[in-house]
């Protein structure tokens, strides 16, 4: 049996429809795992939800919504005063199987250049991959994951990847102690990116574990505006390259000063 002490961070905002399921799959989990949630102001009851029924957990509650960055380091910091040698960063809309830590902690042993794994994405339904992320297991980010399973190739244990969202990112303590927590300039949306630019920096890589699996819920949750204004997207794009060391775009001052309206 495998011991390894594994701390769960959730940002949560507005959840009751999902966090019974979430936390439950967590405690069904063929290994144990801490929980730390951090709520972003709920108001549909996802609180008192926790509180009575979840005495265990680790919550911390936020007046407002902070954005998931900075909550995320919350939950990231609890864990590394904790000693965790993993910290599991999961949606508030996503839940786990049974042997999802098991499989995630085997391939990190054997693969210690990994900063990040992530399991494969499926729908809340669990009938096929979640949409969004089938578009990063395929070859513009993942070589060869989706080759391998439409030609029933031998599947490699981890693939490498350019970029998966973190809606489920398995990360090892020596990662996180070295490129720290998300920039806190991304209030929700492009935190994961810049965060994947620094673990590149740091020599980590990222990768999925096809044989793992998490069930995401996306079809239920709401858009964010963040893909729809502008504005915004303007924005996190100008973030997104400023802060990335390893290759950025430059800006004139008159588009830097309206990061500032």
């Amino acid at each position: 049996m495998i011991k390894k002490n594994i701390f769960t961070v959730i940002v949560t905002f507005n959840s009751i429809k999902w966090i019974e399921k979430v936390i439950d799959s967590l405690k069904k989990s063929s290994l144990t795992t801490d929980i730390v949630i951090i709520d972003n102001g709920s108001k549909d009851g996802t609180i008192n939800f926790i509180e009575n029924n979840h005495s265990s957990i680790i919550l911390i509650k936020s007046k407002e919504n902070i954005g998931f960055g900075k909550a995320n380091n919350l939950g990231i910091e609890i864990a590394l005063k904790n000693k965790s040698d993993y910290i599991f960063l999961l949606n508030q809309d996503a839940w786990v199987q049974e042997d999802t830590f098991d499989k995630l902690i085997r391939t990190a042993i054997r693969y210690p250049k990994y900063g990040i794994l992530s399991p494969l994405h499926l729908n809340g339904k669990g009938d096929k991959l979640d949409e969004n992320f089938s578009h990063y297991a395929g070859p513009g980010y993942t070589s060869g994951l989706i080759d391998d399973y439409y030609l029933s190739n031998s599947k490699k244990e981890v693939y490498q990847t350019k970029f998966v969202n973190a809606a489920a990112w398995f990360i090892t303590n020596k990662c996180a102690q070295k490129v720290g927590g998300f920039n806190p300039l991304f209030h929700m949306y492009g935190e994961d990116n810049n965060y994947l630019h620094r673990l590149k920096y740091h020599c980590f890589k990222v990768g999925i574990v096809p044989d793992c699996k998490i069930h995401h819920d996306r079809e239920s949750s709401p858009k964010n505006k963040v893909f729809t204004e502008e504005f915004l997207i303007f924005k996190n794009r100008v973030i997104l390259n400023q802060s990335n060391p390893l290759k950025q775009e430059k800006f004139s001052v008159e588009y830097l000063l309206l990061l500032k309206e």
